[in-house]
């Protein structure tokens, strides 16, 4: 069953991509979707035991410290986290919209109706980058599937507050921090996958103003967060008076100055492949080959026999601690950036042995009627003592990345 699930599907993008296809690879093919169908059903069974635990629209599922029993924390509107449930359901109702499973899809839509306005108040947030995880991955959707003007409009209100964060001294949208700070202005590798806000809205608004900051934002990130060998810094501290680097930073997330965070890389990975969709610029497809390369190297090191990430690289001993999101959003981004190169290849093998990982049950997939999570062992923020934990962001990349094997 699940050792062999997404293996199988290397031999359905083979045939995919190839000019001949003979019968018994149809054959393995066929067996492949069904497979990959079985864990979207799961996928599925989780979802809606979420929604009904989680029922009251104003809270958005967070974390889940316990692998046996059927229980989420939830959070509050503005963290950064509390728009992946309801990309969840976006995914699933575009799924099963594919699918004609017109019941199913409309228990999805009515979910998604249900729970949107309640983040609608975020559109305004200018106090941090995450306005782009929060309003594009949910209102930016939502239009994207549904064409509702509202949905747009906020969406647009969204992106603007997001640039207000750029500096053209720096080149950059600042993470954290007051927009009004002149002591410190931080960058941090994940602040790439908020730039996806800003290339939409270019888009949808025919002005490339907004696309120029994202790109703005990216090369920066390739010339300062990117060493040599591919891998990521974390935070780059620049002077915002000047725009020059003060020092960089693998911490708060990160173990150590000179390793690196996982989950870190697999946003640079999934950041650059995302970068290179919108813009088709040459040097984000190789930044994303790069980081993956960093990613896939240090894996094969400490978890070969797994292919799930550690928390750190670097995490030995009583530190080793596996990650299921960074496995999830490394997967799902590899599976994206096969395609931009062509199709099969080194990049989609790799995803297929990451996701076959993180599909092995009980050690990292949940059970059905033991915990409403997808995937387990997640680690937050090791510092912050987030560790073995299901992630809601987690579950959510795992299953973008089964619907992203689906359509090949």
């Amino acid at each position: 069953g699940y050792n062999m699930v997404l293996l199988t599907v290397l031999l359905f993008s083979l045939c995919f991509f190839s000019t001949t296809c003979w019968p018994n690879e149809i054959e393995s093919a066929a067996m492949a979707l069904f497979d990959l169908k079985e864990l979207i059903a799961f996928a599925d069974k989780q979802l809606r035991a979420t929604a009904e635990q989680v029922s009251d629209a104003s809270q958005y599922p967070s974390a889940g410290h316990c692998p046996n029993c059927s229980y989420w924390d939830v959070t509050r509107a503005g963290d950064w986290v509390c728009g992946f449930f309801l990309s969840s359901l976006l995914n699933m109702y575009n799924y099963t919209m594919q699918e004609h499973n017109t019941s199913a899809m409309a228990y999805y839509k009515n979910e998604v109706v249900h729970r949107l306005p309640s983040l609608e108040p975020i559109e305004n947030d200018t106090s941090t980058h995450d306005v782009g995880f929060m309003m594009f991955y949910t209102y930016g959707r939502a239009f994207e599937l549904m064409r509702m003007a509202k949905y747009r409009d906020v969406a647009l209100t969204a992106s603007a507050s997001l640039a207000s964060r750029f500096s053209p001294i720096v080149g950059c949208i600042r993470s954290w921090g007051s927009k009004s700070d002149m002591s410190d202005f931080q960058v941090i590798i994940d602040n790439l996958m908020n730039l996806e806000l800003l290339f939409w809205a270019s888009k949808i608004r025919g002005n490339h103003t907004y696309s120029d900051m994202a790109v703005s934002h990216a090369d920066h990130t390739i010339r300062d967060n990117i060493q040599k060998d591919g891998c990521s810094i974390h935070v780059i501290h620049y002077d915002p008076k000047t725009g020059k680097i003060k020092y960089k930073s693998n911490h708060p997330q990160g173990l150590y100055d000179n390793s690196t965070w996982a989950r870190g890389q697999a946003w640079a990975m999934y950041g650059f492949t995302m970068a290179y969709r919108y813009t088709r610029l040459a040097r984000y497809l190789t930044a994303a080959q790069a980081t993956s390369d960093c990613f896939l190297r240090q894996l094969a090191v400490c978890c070969n026999k797994t292919k799930v990430p550690f928390w750190d690289f670097s995490a030995r001993g009583d530190l080793e601690h596996y990650d299921t999101s960074a496995g999830a959003i490394a997967a799902s981004a590899l599976i994206e950036l096969s395609h931009h190169l062509g199709g099969a290849g080194r990049y989609f093998t790799a995803a297929n042995e990451i996701m076959t990982g993180l599909s092995q049950r009980p050690q990292f997939l949940g059970t059905l009627g033991m915990t409403d999570a997808v995937l387990l062992k997640g680690v937050g923020s090791y510092g912050g003592k987030e560790v073995d934990v299901s992630l809601i962001y987690g579950d959510y990349f795992y299953i973008e990345a089964l619907l992203r094997l689906l359509r090949l």
